[in-house]
């Protein structure tokens, strides 16, 4: 079940990018409609590598663009390209039969210039909509995400069964799912999304953490996108073949899983965990996945995988976010380079299959399964390094070099500095300085239950029972503010 609260206070994002999220996986991200598309084999795959690189090369120009007129702008219109040209796409699909498509200009129209145009389309909207994540409270960036990707999945899986009887209606129906994030008010005030998100457009500074945070990422991806990309492609086509319905399945299996490990996140300080956690299960999978297939032991296999995808990519989003503040970095920028390094393993993923796994006979099936199992329980050595990435740091809360002014106004005669947490000396500074309890969340990036729990102990620990009383308990020291 969703989480009706977080569901409530997000509703406009969480719906919009739901159902952007659910057209990309039904349609131009190797996704079911494109079936429906006219051509050969070889001009599926073109179009596959045409919209991943349009969303890399997007990503990459996204490092540099900081005028949020004009992301704004980018943002809004992504939404509506994307709708038209699958709407064109679709049209075209149905009424020009796969044997007279022959004409050159629509050949490039469908195979080349709209999916370029949709992945970069597609890369604005992502890295905009990764803003929205840095600015969600600690304890709900989990559930943010998981209510995201359960509302994706739910919209997937009805696109996916009206396919599975007529494919023109699903198609259409993925194209104007498009309408809600094109209609959706959620980036029409952007200014004031990303005003306080930190203006630090610095290519040297986003580089800066290469060891201590981009390169276990990346080997995350490596062993992610590569490893399990080759070997999904080589054998479960064998999985679809056995059942039709499971595509529906994975997407079920996808999004409570995510919902569920979005509830755990939110409670859990060492979000690596998932990381690590998501590689392990993925590495079970295909270590047991020659004894799964002989003896049909395939629902429980899917199970596993759908779960170690949900794992990881819960992951890789928020903690992007999560590095993004405690780096003191843009996040536009995180989800930029994040996202561009995603679609560099993929395209190496889709690059290495012909190789490593064209050849699926008994025993090369059999070494290709167990040889990516053992990677990937070894890329879980060094997401390890990721431990010294905090949720939310103290020192990172945007109270940067106020700590011995906070400690002058909180050490007293009456109290000494150790009975207060930092951040319930910072609570109490920003108090003192006039800010409400509103302002005090968006500062310290906490929900307001959160806060309420500070300030219950705040007032227990001052011996007060009400925000005047604790001023007036310092009121002597207010002038120092």
């Amino acid at each position: 079940m969703v989480n009706s609260s977080i569901w409530k206070k997000y509703k406009l994002n969480l719906a919009a990018m739901s159902a952007f999220v659910a057209w990309l996986w039904i349609f131009p991200l190797f996704g079911i409609c494109q079936a429906n598309l006219p051509g050969k084999g070889s001009q599926l795959i073109t179009f596959n590598y045409a919209f991943l690189f349009g969303l890399a090369m997007s990503f990459l120009l996204m490092l540099f663009i900081r005028e949020n007129r004009l992301i704004k702008l980018l943002t809004c219109l992504s939404p509506i390209l994307n709708l038209i040209l699958t709407i064109a796409i679709a049209l075209i699909s149905s009424l020009i039969p796969p044997e007279n498509f022959t004409s050159p200009l629509l050949s490039f129209f469908v195979y080349y210039f709209a999916p370029v145009i949709m992945g970069a389309a597609t890369a604005v909207y992502f890295t905009s909509w990764g803003t929205t994540i840095f600015h969600v409270p600690p304890n709900e960036k989990g559930r943010y995400m998981g209510t995201m990707i359960l509302g994706a999945s739910l919209t997937s899986i009805i696109i996916t069964t009206v396919f599975l009887f007529s494919a023109l209606p699903a198609m259409l129906l993925t194209g104007l799912i498009l309408f809600i994030p094109a209609i959706s008010q959620q980036f029409f005030n952007f200014t004031e999304t990303v005003k306080n998100t930190p203006d630090n457009y610095s290519v040297s500074a986003l580089l800066k953490p290469w060891k201590n945070f981009w390169l276990p990422f990346a080997f995350i991806l490596l062993c992610y996108y590569v490893l399990s990309w080759v070997t999904h492609q080589s054998v479960f086509p064998f999985i679809r073949e056995e059942n039709v319905f499971a595509p529906v399945l994975g997407y079920v299996f996808y999004g409570l899983i995510s919902l569920g490990a979005g509830i755990l996140l939110d409670r859990e300080e060492e979000v690596e965990k998932f990381a690590l956690l998501g590689l392990a299960m993925l590495g079970c999978t295909f270590l047991f996945l020659p004894v799964a297939i002989k003896f049909q032991i395939l629902l429980p296999l899917q199970f596993l995988l759908e779960g170690s995808y949900a794992l990881i990519d819960l992951f890789l989003w928020v903690t992007l976010a999560i590095a993004a503040c405690y780096f003191q970095g843009n996040p536009r920028q995180y989800y930029a380079l994040g996202l561009f390094l995603n679609i560099a393993f993929i395209l190496a993923g889709t690059g290495l299959t012909p190789f490593l796994g064209g050849q699926t006979g008994e025993y090369s099936f059999f070494y290709l399964s167990v040889f990516a199992g053992i990677i990937l329980f070894a890329g879980t050595i060094p997401v390890r390094s990721l431990r010294k990435i905090k949720r939310i740091p103290e020192e990172k809360t945007g109270l940067l070099g106020l700590s011995e002014e906070i400690n002058n106004l909180i050490n007293t005669e009456d109290f000494s500095i150790e009975i207060f947490t930092q951040k319930e000396k910072e609570i109490i500074y920003l108090m003192l300085s006039g800010f409400k309890n509103t302002a005090i969340e968006k500062k310290l990036h906490i929900s307001r239950n959160t806060l309420k729990t500070h300030i219950r102990h705040i007032y227990s620990k001052a011996a007060v029972k009400t925000r005047s009383e604790l001023i007036l308990k310092f009121h002597h020291f207010k002038s120092d503010i």
